[in-house]
């Protein structure tokens, strides 16, 4: 078996390598090196990588793991990890699956060479740079075939776009990457900036990470309006596309019921294709009437409109981001959402300020002035994530570097290879799904071991064609033409996948065409271990998708998320449409929770003729119920007691559009109110408080400041 042992070259130990060299190495085929040019495993997700290790990913535990290893086997409950959470999950992948010397770290690959000329020594030389504490050696090694795991954000974007180079180097307001993000000190109180009232600080860029620090930095501009008792500067968010943000919890869809589920469950459920119907892997560019129907569905879902307003436009490109209270925080005006290209940053005549030109979609420029910081979340360069392949491969794999987004041309082994170049591999690049990163690897191995590359050669030139397409329209700034995620066909493509590698499939207790696709669903055949680790994560997704208690605890949440706002109040007798008939206000004002276990909680305000009233709301992810707080005046930042509990579930806890829930002292077990929440998708529209005698009916109002 040694003389038939190949060797393989793995570029970054981040989760794409990982899993390829656990899945190659379970072959016993392979002799695997991975080059890790830090001192840490986890790519992105490592302690020191470009992801905040407090910020939540967007995605629940069952997507953002692999067959081999459940969340269950390293203790942890968050049904939404954390980053720091996943680099846990990782260090424990790499602990069970890769032997000791297989990651050589503090090594950059500097170049890599194809050596068709010499194939009897291997295929690939590599040069490698490592770091020692006295010293830096380099070296050259020669390996069979070559993975490139290094993912497409090896380089973040610059600011050249709308920023001149004095600019960037002369001013003394921040302009920073939204990987370079922590807190405000990154953008202005280290740098002793002003955060005066009509000072501005904008962020730019619709993606993911551009809703994400627009909330982060909504929440700290409104923990210090809080704690300062006064104004803070406006939070200006800068998007080219039309922007939809949808919670991590959606509604089950499920008939007569307004339960929730998390959104992987909704987005990547087989039940959404036909029953009867062979799902595989679908793209296409987009038009008129994809257009309109992904509108319709985000709107359905969400229960909001697009955060950039009302207007509709075709030849916008769509943009949907997974995103907790970026809506609500928008339209509680903490986020300012403004539709339009930045064209020019620029300092501000006679002060230390800047000022910025924006291109709106279908009006003359504006004008933004008085910025004191700003972040640009406009993505990555992914083509400086293969500048060390040499020039010949890079053409074989079509390589286009004005391109940016999409340098490469991969039409096989399910968006991981060029079929011009077999021996060569590029995994988690045109899609980061950490399932799909699995199905390449183990389509890697099929071509590897038996010479076997998918998919089927009609259906990889029909992918070229899309991908050649798709590139022409980024290059020309055909945004009607570009889907919201060019490859965005999970269900589809894993799917297709798991057939054509003849996988086993573990439906529990679904049948094959119902259920949410997650990697636990499919694993290698005669694979012990790996089948026993996805059962058990099988059999923990089912839970949340069928148990009273998750129930509770996801309706619970989504009222949380869902309070943010302001709210007129009134008598249900007076309950009419016209706002002239709002007797009071409740105001829940989110801000930054001293327990650093929670997101954030609400200052509840209620304004009266007498006296304002304040409490503190807040909400534990996996209980079922939110807690209410005291305040006291002396120490504001403080919670002394928790007094009162809003708890979710029972009986008759959910109508065909509404949420029961009943409020009860904490000391006594006395029930002080009955509460009815009215959605349409994730948006509360009406509360129904009944105590005694007395309903009491809240309807969003509009921010009063």
């Amino acid at each position: 078996m040694a003389s038939e042992m190949k060797t393989v070259a793995i570029v970054g130990a981040g989760p794409a390598g990982l899993v390829t060299a656990a899945t190659l190495l379970r072959t016993l085929r392979f002799r695997v090196t991975i080059f890790e040019k830090t001192s840490e495993i986890g790519g992105l997700w490592s302690p020191n990588g470009l992801i905040d290790p407090n910020m939540s990913a967007n995605l629940c535990q069952s997507t953002v793991s692999f067959a081999g290893l459940s969340w269950q086997s390293i203790g942890a409950a968050a049904v939404h990890p954390k980053a720091r959470h996943v680099t846990q999950y990782l260090n424990e992948y790499y602990r069970r699956y890769i032997p000791d010397g297989t990651v050589v770290f503090d090594t950059e690959v500097t170049k890599v060479e194809d050596l068709f000329a010499d194939t009897s020594s291997g295929k690939w030389k590599v040069t490698t740079i490592t770091k020692r504490a006295d010293s830096i050696e380099t070296q050259e090694s020669k390996f069979d075939f070559m993975v490139l795991a290094t993912g497409p954000f090896a380089k973040p974007q610059t600011a050249d776009d709308f920023a001149s180079g004095d600019l960037l180097q002369m001013s003394k307001v921040p302009i920073v990457h939204s990987t370079k993000y922590r807190s405000l000190a990154d953008i202005n109180l280290a740098k002793g900036a002003s955060l005066a009232p009509g000072s501005q600080i904008v962020v730019v860029g619709g993606s993911h990470s551009g809703s994400e620090i627009a909330t982060k930095i909504a929440l700290e501009l409104s923990t210090l309006a809080v704690t300062q008792q006064a104004p803070q500067p406006e939070l200006i968010h800068i998007s080219s596309r039309r922007l939809f943000a949808l919670s991590p919890l959606l509604p089950t869809g499920q008939e007569g019921t307004a339960g929730f589920e998390p959104a992987d469950f909704r987005l990547y459920s087989r039940s959404s294709r036909p029953p009867d119907q062979t799902v595989s892997f679908t793209y296409g560019l987009f038009n008129s009437q994809k257009h309109d129907g992904g509108v319709k569905m985000m709107q359905a879902l969400s229960g909001y409109d697009s955060v950039l307003g009302e207007e509709d436009s075709q030849d916008m490109q769509l943009s949907a981001v997974i995103s907790e209270s970026y809506a609500q925080m928008a339209a509680f005006g903490l986020i300012k959402p403004v539709q339009g290209n930045l064209l020019r940053l620029e300092q501000a005549p006679g002060k230390s300020t800047l000022t910025a030109t924006v291109k709106p979609h279908s009006a003359e420029n504006i004008t933004l002035k008085n910025i004191v910081g700003v972040v640009h979340a406009n993505g990555f360069n992914a083509a400086a994530s293969v500048s060390f392949l040499d020039e010949s491969t890079r053409t074989q794999l079509g390589y286009d570097p004005s391109c940016e987004r999409f340098p490469l041309l991969l039409d096989a082994s399910y968006l991981s290879q060029n079929s011009r170049v077999p021996q060569l591999a590029v995994m988690g690049f045109a899609m980061q799904y950490w399932g799909v990163m699995e199905m390449q690897a183990r389509a890697l191995a099929e071509a590897w071991v038996n010479g076997n590359m998918l998919p089927a050669p009609e259906e990889r030139k029909s992918i070229a064609d899309y991908w050649t397409a798709l590139r022409e329209a980024i290059k020309s700034h055909d945004t009607a033409s570009i889907p919201p995620n060019p490859f965005g066909d999970y269900v589809g493509l894993v799917e297709q996948a798991a057939r054509e590698l003849r996988l086993e499939r573990l439906d529990g207790k679904w049948s094959e065409s119902e259920g949410p696709i997650c990697p636990a669903r499919y694993v290698d055949r005669n694979d012990e271990n790996q089948k026993a680790a996805a059962v058990e994560a099988i059999t923990k997704v089912q839970e949340l998708q069928h148990s009273g208690e998750a129930s509770a605890a996801f309706a619970a949440r989504a009222v949380f998320y869902g309070l943010l706002g302001t709210w007129g109040t009134r008598d249900a007798e007076t309950d009419v449409e016209a706002t002239t008939s709002v007797q009071d206000e409740l105001i829940f004002r989110p801000r930054l929770c001293a327990d650093g276990n929670l997101d954030f909680e609400y200052l509840v305000n209620r304004p009266s003729r007498q006296a304002t009233t304040h409490e503190i709301y807040r909400h534990e992810e996996g209980t079922d119920h939110i807690s209410v707080w005291s305040f006291s005046a002396e120490r504001p930042l403080s919670a002394p007691e928790c007094v009162e509990k809003v708890t979710f579930g029972g009986e008759n806890a959910t109508s065909p559009d509404s949420i029961t829930a009943r409020k009860t002292q904490v000391e006594s077990g006395e029930a002080i109110a009955d509460y009815r929440f009215q959605f349409t998708g994730t948006r509360i529209i009406r509360v129904e408080v009944k105590s005694g005698t007395v309903t009491e009916v809240w309807l969003p109002a509009a921010f009063k400041g």
